[in-house]
């Protein structure tokens, strides 16, 4: 399997042969490569971008949202979704 090489171009990515230039494209991609919602989890009223999946029990699973809209379980807003999917395409 081929590694897929996300290239930042100025706050734009280029992945697969495909510019992802808007902010809300990011979570999508990410997801594509490997990046899970569960990995955004307020703790203790503050948001952290955990580098593994917290376990079931204690974790927001974020049902209602896709990281393009505030989750109104623990209300990690987009931007927070957004910037930690920027982190992981970066980190690619």
């Amino acid at each position: 399997m081929s590694k897929c090489i996300v290239e930042n171009h100025y706050g734009a990515y280029l992945a697969r042969g495909q510019l992802y230039q808007s902010d809300y494209e990011w979570p999508g991609l990410a997801r594509s490569l490997g990046w899970n919602l569960t990995r955004v989890q307020r703790v203790r009223g503050v948001t952290q971008h955990l580098a593994r999946r917290p376990s079931r029990a204690t974790a927001c699973a974020h049902r209602g949202t896709d990281g393009t809209i505030d989750c109104c379980d623990c209300e990690v807003t987009a931007g927070e979704f957004i910037r930690a999917a920027a982190e992981y395409l970066d980190a690619r």
